[in-house]
């Protein structure tokens, strides 16, 4: 993760009064995450928040409810990216699971080849010293010259 230095005022607010975007949110979540003191900074700043606007928060219990609303707000968004993240798990999970079922089709297939290859008919060749050259057809239908005294 990116250590942030400070984050700026302007955009704590703009979190506080629900008026940031996604992106704005996401940069306060990572700052929250940073250090536990960060969570302190956040509910104090909300707390002069209040104090700055005394018709909005007048009374100990609704500032507790303010708390409460925050307190929730950041669990919310913070289960909403843990939820992103595994589904970013899962489909890498599935891409592997994947390359392995190919790789172990492809290991199989492999075995099955050389099983049948090994079952094949096998036949030996060989030239007398007294000829000179001799010409073979194989089965395949490979074409084979033997030198004399040679074998295959």
């Amino acid at each position: 993760m990116k250590k942030m230095k400070k984050l700026n005022s302007s955009l704590l607010l703009k979190y506080l009064d629900g008026n940031c975007n996604q992106d704005e949110a996401e940069v306060i979540l990572s700052w929250l995450d940073e250090l536990p003191d960060n969570a302190e900074k956040l509910f104090s700043t909300e707390f002069l928040l209040g104090l700055l606007q005394k018709e909005r928060y007048c009374r100990q219990d609704e500032l507790q409810k303010a708390e409460k609303r925050l307190a929730d707000t950041v669990a919310d968004r913070r289960k909403a990216a843990l939820l992103q993240e595994h589904g970013k798990r899962r489909r890498y999970l599935r891409i592997v699971a994947f390359a392995a079922a190919v790789v172990a089709i492809g290991v199989m297939f492999g075995l099955l080849r050389s099983t049948f290859r090994a079952e094949e008919k096998q036949i030996t060749l060989s030239v007398a010293s007294d000829e000179m050259v001799k010409f073979f057809l194989l089965p395949d239908g490979t074409r084979v010259w033997l030198n004399r005294s040679s074998t295959l």
